[in-house]
């Protein structure tokens, strides 16, 4: 399941767009809700992308399979909704603190 690292900087990066929510009560635990993720990057590698965006049953962009997703505007840093089934890493502790 794992493969060498291999430093893309130079090139493009894919995203596949998961359009079926990946939720549980689960999710936002990195040890036990790793399994569902595993199962989306697998399938976002078999299409040909490198990764995948993750959404809610409402369709909300949450997250890729392992990183968090976060956006500036001027000096203003976006996040998710904290309601949202998202996993909670380091990178988003940081962009909510405006880095």
């Amino acid at each position: 399941l794992l493969e060498p690292y291999v430093d893309r900087s130079k090139g493009k990066y894919t995203l596949l767009v998961y359009d079926e929510p990946v939720e549980s009560p689960l999710s936002r635990l990195k040890t036990l809700g790793c399994a569902s993720r595993f199962f989306v990057l697998d399938e976002a590698i078999r299409q040909g992308y490198d990764d995948a965006l993750m959404v809610s049953s409402e369709g909300f962009v949450t997250e890729t399979t392992f990183a968090n997703i976060f956006w500036r505007v001027g000096e203003d840093v976006f996040t998710p909704a904290p309601t949202l089934p998202l996993m909670n890493g380091l990178a988003l502790s940081f962009a909510k603190q405006g880095l």
